[in-house]
C-alpha cells in the first residue's frame, strides 16, 4: 500500500518516459515497414521537441535514434530528387534525355537501402524488373 504508491511528480515523470518510449517504438516500426518519408519527418520533430523540453527525458538509445532518423530522412530527400530526375527521364519523349538501365538500376538500388516509402521508388523499381525481364526475353 504505502510502499506501492506515488507521488504525483512520479507519476508525471513515468508518464513522460512511457510517451518517449512509445515515439521510439513507432519509429523503430516505421522504419521496419518503410512508412513514408512525411511521417519520418513529422516524427522528426516530435523528437526533437522531445529532446528540447525539460519535462521528457530521453535516454541515449533514444536520442540515437533519432539522430538515426534524421539520416534516413536526409538520404530520403537526396534520393527523392534523383528519383524525380529519373522518372522525368523515363517519362521523357526523346532518347536523348533517357537514363540507361544501370542507371536506373543503381538509383533503385540506392532507394532500397532508405527504409522509408519514397516517392517515385515503385515506379523506378517496377521499370527496372520489367526492363530486365523483357531483355531476358529478347
Amino acid at each position: 500500500s504505502k510502499a506501492l504508491s506515488i507521488s504525483v511528480n512520479e507519476s508525471t515523470w513515468l508518464t513522460n518516459r512511457i510517451t518517449v518510449r512509445q515515439w521510439a517504438e513507432d519509429i523503430k516500426n516505421m522504419l521496419i515497414v518503410k512508412d513514408p518519408i512525411d511521417d519520418a519527418i513529422k516524427a522528426v520533430k516530435e523528437g526533437e521537441e522531445l529532446l528540447d523540453s525539460a519535462d521528457y527525458e530521453v535516454a541515449p538509445d533514444e536520442e540515437k535514434l533519432l539522430i538515426t532518423l534524421k539520416g534516413h530522412v536526409e538520404s530520403g530527400k537526396r534520393w527523392e530528387v534523383k528519383g524525380r530526375q529519373a522518372v522525368q527521364c523515363a517519362n521523357s519523349k526523346k532518347e536523348a534525355d533517357k537514363k540507361s538501365l544501370d542507371e536506373v538500376a543503381q538509383i533503385v538500388r540506392e532507394g532500397a537501402a532508405i527504409p522509408l516509402k519514397l516517392e517515385g521508388f515503385d515506379f523506378l523499381e517496377e521499370t527496372v524488373t520489367n526492363t530486365k525481364a523483357w531483355l531476358a526475353r529478347a
